[in-house]
């Protein structure tokens, strides 16, 4: 089946949306958040790498939905300022968004064929560390795909040739499929993927692939959220509906991380939303997930409690997440 894919135009335009706004004196570092391709500008005075990280000083306490929609349009404007160069400027600040547009405009520009060569530079950047950056070759890839070739664009992903299941580029597809980040007058929004309350679990029991079926129930609960709100007894328990004791634990991990990102980095609630599970294996595992997006956000003391009460594997499991990682 031939695969027809929608294409990118977020960079042009950001370069509407920046003619809308007043210009600034490139020599001078900006301080409105409306005008991103002022950064450009800015690139063109301090450098590109000077001008990425002025950028994340400016954008450090804001809401975190404007700081990754924002990175989202500088990593878009970096690949036209810099080229592949740009794959060694982008970070993971805010959750790794530049990345996100970053290679949504890379693969518009080059078609899939450079798909390997964007994931061993990841590796090369980030060694062991990568999935972060790979999230976001998957985020390309299904922003280039389209949500109607989903197959499709696990195919391109599978070039990546990803470590592990739940992590690294089905992860960051996953999550585009659920919520594809859009720009329309200005203003970023999500499209969230419709959702069907007679089969929530699909498209993870229906037309994924086995093989990933474990990173798409990964990723599933976060949008489950994002249709359900705040009923955290009713999202944590829709994990047991899933076929196979990996896609059920893969699903309570994911549900972790939801949960780890609603409740301000307090372990305290972190556990009585994850005590809500009825299932008291899918309660540790959802305590692993929270634990999992504790250490990496900064929050080590709140993932060391997560850890220690959990059983001897999965504790020493949970422990692991405290070296320095970039997993998503």
């Amino acid at each position: 089946m031939a695969m027809y894919y929608r294409p990118v135009v977020m960079f042009a335009l950001l370069v509407v949306i920046g003619a809308l706004y007043f210009g600034l004196d490139a020599t001078t570092a900006p301080s409105t958040r409306g005008n991103l391709t002022q950064w450009t500008n800015r690139a063109s005075v301090v450098g590109a790498n000077e001008a990425y990280k002025e950028f994340t000083n400016e954008y450090r306490d804001a809401p975190f939905s404007t700081q990754h929609a924002a990175a989202h349009a500088i990593g878009n404007l970096l690949y036209d300022s810099v080229g592949l160069s740009g794959i060694a400027i982008c970070d993971e600040s805010f959750a790794f968004g530049c990345y996100h547009g970053f290679f949504g405009r890379v693969l518009s520009d080059k078609g899939t064929s450079i798909i390997p060569v964007l994931a061993d530079s990841c590796r090369e950047q980030y060694g062991k560390n990568s999935t972060g950056c790979e999230h976001g070759i998957g985020h390309g890839i299904m922003e280039y795909a389209g949500r109607e070739n989903l197959s499709d664009a696990l195919k391109l992903c599978a070039e990546t040739k990803q470590s592990h299941e739940l992590y690294g580029c089905t992860s960051g597809l996953f999550m585009e499929y659920n919520n594809a980040m859009m720009f329309r007058g200005g203003e970023a929004y999500t499209d969230m993927r419709p959702y069907d309350a007679k089969n929530p679990l699909a498209p993870c029991n229906t037309t994924v692939p086995a093989e990933y079926r474990t990173s798409c129930y990964f990723e599933i609960a976060l949008w489950w959220k994002d249709n359900l709100g705040n009923d955290f007894e009713n999202i944590g328990n829709m994990c047991a509906q899933a076929d196979s004791q990996p896609e059920q634990d893969a699903c309570y991990q994911g549900w972790g991380t939801v949960v780890a990102e609603s409740v301000d980095h307090s372990p305290d609630e972190a556990e009585r939303l994850c005590g809500l599970i009825h299932d008291s294996h899918g309660v540790a595992i959802c305590a692993l997930g929270a634990a999992s997006r504790f250490f990496p956000a900064g929050y080590p003391q709140a993932g060391q409690q997560m850890c220690a009460k959990l059983p001897g594997p999965l504790a020493s499991q949970c422990r692991s997440f405290s070296t320095p990682k970039t997993l998503l």
